[in-house]
């Protein structure tokens, strides 16, 4: 057996074989670095600096490219939405003007032409503003199921409103009166201009737009004065005690047939109503159109003073007691 120098000396060249190019042999005192140690630490100092740079630089750039493409792609939509807005309600307004054309020459009232279009436009809108989302990507299904919770949450709320809309449905399908007729409804009174979705317009015989709501109307008495052909204007003459009465009576009859606009075929009536202290008391009755109530209402009365004052029958026209007549049409 060999002595442990010369096996030392035996396994220094394969040491010094398999050992790495470059490195000293020289250990290292206490305390200090090794070179080479040193040498891989400024590697991996250079490696880690020239690695992490061109990262940065890539995720700069990504975002920005990001940013291009977010703008690109929302700014698109935004102008498609406005275009599709702007195209969506002209070509809504060319359809209604389309239908309420073509309703009207059908012969259609014009309030519930009105009525109908009302209906068309606001369902249209409701589906434009969906495709307008849907644009954007937010599931129309889902918002559907939203707006019909906001619906019912809405519809409990504002009930009434819900009840207007029902009534004028049941109005425009009832049709107690139409758009021009002269009625006394909801404690109104005037002629119908509009009846619409919620509320039905009234014009008074003073000029005053007045907005009743269609379930008053629905649940409320309603007199139409422009339902029938023509309706009865209703006046009184008082003749003085001793003033003969069937000469009175003939004089009228013949006079009040010269007033203009009267119901053909249907004469003036004057009659005996009642005896007075002060004298007798004359019904005097005459026809025609609402249209022409104030017209015929005026005349009558001239014709009356003149007539009976001409043969000195000294009479004072009076209009009717009777509540139910006695309003009158413009």
């Amino acid at each position: 057996m060999g002595s442990p120098k010369a096996a030392m000396r035996q396994s220094r060249p394969q040491d010094l074989a398999t050992a790495p190019l470059g490195r000293s042999e020289a250990p290292a005192c206490p305390g200090e670095t090794h070179p080479s140690v040193l040498a891989d630490t400024k590697s991996q100092r250079r490696d880690h600096d020239g690695f992490q740079q061109p990262k940065v630089a890539q995720s700069v750039a990504f975002t920005s490219v990001q940013i291009q493409e977010f703008l690109f792609l929302y700014l698109g939509k935004i102008a498609s939405a406005i275009a599709l807005w702007l195209g969506g309600g002209w070509g809504i307004k060319i359809l209604l003007g389309i239908c309420r054309r073509s309703l009207s020459k059908g012969g259609m009232q014009p309030g519930l032409v009105s009525y109908i279009t009302s209906v068309i436009g606001t369902t249209l809108r409701v589906f434009l503003l969906l495709s307008i989302l849907g644009i954007f990507g937010i599931q129309t299904t889902s918002f559907a199921a939203l707006i019909a919770g906001a619906g019912l949450a809405v519809g409990a709320a504002a009930s009434g409103l819900l009840s207007n809309f029902a009534a004028g449905a049941f109005l425009q399908g009832l049709r107690p009166f139409k758009v021009g007729d002269y009625v006394i409804a909801g404690n109104v009174e005037g002629t119908v201009e509009e009846v619409g979705m919620l509320v039905t317009t009234i014009v008074t015989p003073d000029h005053v737009h007045t907005l009743v709501p269609n379930g008053k109307l629905l649940t409320d008495t309603v007199k139409n004065f422009s339902a029938n052909a023509y309706r009865r204007v209703e006046l009184e003459a008082n003749l003085e005690e001793g003033d003969d009465v069937v000469k009175a009576i003939e004089l009228l009859q013949t006079s009040l047939q010269t007033i203009p606009n009267q119901t053909p075929n249907k004469p003036p009536v004057v009659d005996l109503l009642e005896f007075k202290k002060k004298g007798p008391r004359l019904a005097v009755w005459l026809y025609t159109h609402t249209q022409h109530y104030w017209q015929v209402y005026f005349d009558a009365n001239r014709v009356i003073s003149n007539v009976l004052l001409r043969h000195n029958l000294k009479p004072t026209a009076t209009p009717s007691n009777n509540p139910s007549t006695a309003t009158a049409a413009p």
